[in-house]
């Protein structure tokens, strides 16, 4: 019985997997992106104050997602199941600084997965999405930032091949 209830989950999960689809995100999809975007925003404000968000941030992230979406140097892709968006990711290309021999990076701006849809591998999917676009656009190096105390998604970026390269610094004054 045990047997049956474990391959009925692992089954569950592989169906799940399945019929979620990754794909570029749209102008329409971009009022979905940013509601899950406060979310994320609301995970930072409980990991540090100092990421807290005012009453406007839902409406600037909307104008400014609505922007940047248009824009060749950024890229949008969303997870859906079922056609309901459950996580995004979102990466720009900059120009590197001219002291540099590299001249363009990739920065993934930002990655969220709703959690009830957490464990199921949709972050690498999607950040598997946005890495064959840098790579597509002659981007050999990826950059982000993680709040040190966010352990999950520490874990996840090392996952994905990431290290820790800078530190970076604050002081209240």
């Amino acid at each position: 019985m045990l047997l049956l209830l474990l391959f009925g989950k692992l089954f569950k999960d592989l169906i799940v997997f399945w019929i979620m689809v990754i794909e570029r995100a749209l102008k329409s999809d971009v009022l979905k992106i940013s509601e899950l975007a406060y979310d994320l925003f609301n995970v930072h404000t409980q990991l540090d104050p100092y990421y807290a968000h005012n009453e406007d941030s839902l409406k600037v992230t909307i104008e400014t997602y609505s922007k940047w979406i248009e824009m060749n140097e950024f890229s949008f892709y969303v997870a859906k199941e079922e056609g309901e968006i459950v996580g995004f990711i979102i990466g720009k290309i900059e120009k590197e600084e001219p002291i540099y021999i590299r001249k363009r990076k990739g920065i993934v701006i930002a990655l969220f997965v709703d959690s009830k849809f957490g464990g199921r591998g949709i972050s690498k999917e999607l950040f598997t999405n946005l890495s064959a676009w840098f790579k597509e656009n002659g981007v050999d190096d990826i950059e982000l930032y993680v709040h040190t105390k966010n352990e999950a998604a520490m874990g996840a970026w090392s996952k994905y091949g990431f290290v820790v390269d800078s530190h970076r610094m604050r002081k209240r004054i």
